[in-house]
């Protein structure tokens, strides 16, 4: 099994993220391996995030991107993303202006209950779910949060866009992988302020 996998990361290295593997049949001849070696070889290759499965249509090459999250970074998936050659889009699943909970309005330096802005926003990397995103904005940072980021999906370009500095507060991230259809709700995997 070792070199089965051996083999398939040096062929996964030379072909473009999407690319069609051999099929589990194909593989299985090309390496006169019974098929569970063959699924167990390309379960390590998913464990790596170097490939991954899709049910019914095949094994796929994939590249694992790190989202480094620092006080000291832009925060701007979008601009992350995109430097990995791949494609980021986010979609606005709900914008509202609701009182900031004790947490929040802590993290935002705003007295509770002030009313702040909440966006829950799902994220996808080269159109696969990557992220789902709960983010809070202190009041007069972003009028018009819908509007703008139906047109623009990048929050941070946005902010730039009015002349602000976009500056995460505070982040909780969860290693949770988000369901393919993300639901309107206020447990996300990923909560930034």
């Amino acid at each position: 099994m070792r070199e089965i996998v051996t083999a398939l990361q040096a062929e996964v290295d030379r072909l473009p993220t999407g690319a069609r593997l051999p099929s589990e049949h194909e593989l299985m001849a090309r390496f006169g391996a019974s098929r569970s070696t063959v699924r167990r070889a390309i379960e390590q290759l998913e464990a790596r995030f170097l490939v991954r499965r899709v049910h019914g249509s095949g094994t796929y090459v994939h590249r694992r991107i790190d989202y480094l999250v620092s006080a000291g970074l832009a925060p701007s998936l979008h601009a992350t993303i995109e430097r990995t050659g791949a494609t980021a889009r986010t979609i606005l699943l709900d914008a509202r202006t609701e009182p900031a909970p004790e947490t929040v309005a802590e993290r935002l330096n705003v007295d509770v209950a002030t009313p702040c802005t909440r966006l829950l926003r799902a994220g996808y990397i080269d159109d696969e779910p990557a992220t789902c995103v709960e983010e809070w904005l202190p009041p007069g940072i972003l009028d018009y949060a819908e509007v703008s980021l139906r047109a623009i999906e990048s929050l941070a370009e946005i902010l730039r866009a009015s002349e602000r500095d976009p500056v995460r507060s505070w982040s909780r991230v969860s290693t949770e992988f988000p369901s393919r259809t993300p639901a309107r709700s206020s447990s996300a995997s990923c909560r930034v302020c």
